[in-house]
């Protein structure tokens, strides 16, 4: 008689097992009977579905665009500007003087001899956001990237001082950055929630 097929491989539930190979002395073996679903591993990388074992899934299996071939996050972010996390209700002062050039490309934008701040932004429910920013003197602006710090995750920016708003998911990481050219002395940046 067959034996019994495998299960199935890693993927979206796994496919089905193959069939057991025939039986030995060449008697009608039966074919093995269907394997059970993969488990374990996560979903097929690529779906555009997030599952077990996948940080992200854009639905592409292409690099360098924020999610990895493999469904993890990129980053462009060096991490040497990171001004820590910002919440609902909360204003954030400071200065660009010794900051780096940490977040490689501008989100749409480009300034001679740029530094930036980057914050962390996550919420754990649903929120309208809105971003005030103050930022002194000309070649300034500031943006929005969602899941990870890369910037062809832009998904809001704004050139100069002033406000822009986006929707807020629990669990999802939004990366605010302010840009500015080198050596802007001070800025100012306003978070306001509304469900």
């Amino acid at each position: 008689r067959g034996s019994r097929g495998r299960g199935g491989a890693w993927g979206r539930g796994g496919p089905r097992g193959r069939g057991g190979p025939r039986g030995s002395g060449g008697v009608s073996g039966s074919a093995g009977t269907s394997g059970s679903g993969g488990s374990g591993g996560g979903g097929t990388c690529g779906d555009g579905v997030v599952q077990a074992g996948e940080a992200c899934d854009d639905g592409g299996r292409a690099s360098d665009d924020g999610c990895s071939a493999s469904c993890q996050w990129e980053t462009d972010c060096k991490g040497r500007n990171g001004e820590g996390f910002v919440a609902c209700g909360q204003t954030v002062e400071g200065s660009f003087s010794g900051a780096y050039s940490d977040v490689n490309g501008q989100c749409g934008f480009e300034f001679p001899y740029s530094q930036d701040r980057v914050f962390l932004f996550q919420t754990s429910a649903p929120q309208r956001v809105t971003l005030q920013a103050e930022l002194v003197q000309p070649d300034t602006g500031f943006f929005v990237l969602t899941g990870s710090c890369h910037t062809r995750l832009c998904t809001q920016q704004h050139l100069g001082s002033g406000t822009l708003e986006f929707d807020a998911l629990p669990g999802v990481k939004y990366y605010l950055v302010l840009e500015a050219r080198s050596q802007q002395p001070r800025y100012s940046l306003t978070v306001s929630c509304a469900p």
